[in-house]
């Protein structure tokens, strides 16, 4: 008997004993109806649990994580999307948008999107990569939303006349090849760009 057919004895019973006592509070279509949307809850999680794993089996993630440094792995998007749903997608998957806290791993990223066979690099003048940051809470305090931690503490890498936060609706981080590097704008965060999910 399988886990409904025990989750609905139980509730057969309950009726029964709410019977037996006189003392019936709930309608036993109610108590069906209770059960019903249980079943449907369970359901419904296997069901995001169920196309997690394809996704992650359809992307094939595990075979494209690049390790940079020890201890984290990064994936390198081809597709684009807004800075929420990229975030969205890397927690989908086990992971978050880089935090990009260091020059070397900067330039490590970069030069692991130059080298890679990612046909969406090639040919293109610039790139953008959505990362993890952010001056969402509080206007021109940016900090990496997967860590926490403050933009700028130990890093920080802008280019010139960057972030400008124009038309008043950029608060969101980027990274955009500059100069062998690359260098962070902030940008609309609807925009759909590549990104970088880490994973430490």
């Amino acid at each position: 008997m399988g886990q409904f057919g025990i989750t609905k004895v139980l509730f057969d019973r309950l009726i029964d004993t709410l019977h037996e006592n006189g003392n019936i509070k709930l309608e036993k279509c109610e108590l069906q109806k209770a059960f019903l949307q249980e079943q449907q809850r369970e359901c419904n999680e296997n069901d995001v649990a169920r196309k997690t794993k394809e996704r992650l089996a359809a992307a094939n993630l595990t075979g494209r994580l690049i390790s940079l440094f020890p201890g984290s792995k990064y994936y390198i998007s081809t597709d684009d999307l807004s800075w929420h749903l990229a975030g969205k997608f890397c927690k989908s998957v086990g992971m978050e948008l880089a935090s990009v806290e260091s020059e070397e791993e900067n330039t490590a990223i970069y030069h692991a999107i130059v080298n890679t066979t990612n046909e969406s690099y090639k040919g293109e003048r610039t790139v953008h990569y959505w990362t993890s940051g952010t001056d969402l809470d509080s206007e021109g305090h940016f900090y990496w939303s997967a860590t926490g931690e403050d933009i700028g503490a130990l890093f920080t890498l802008f280019a010139e006349n960057q972030p400008d936060n124009a038309d008043g609706k950029e608060n969101c981080l980027q990274l955009c090849n500059e100069s062998d590097t690359f260098r962070w704008h902030d940008e609309d965060c609807s925009t759909k760009l590549k990104f970088i999910c880490e994973l430490n």
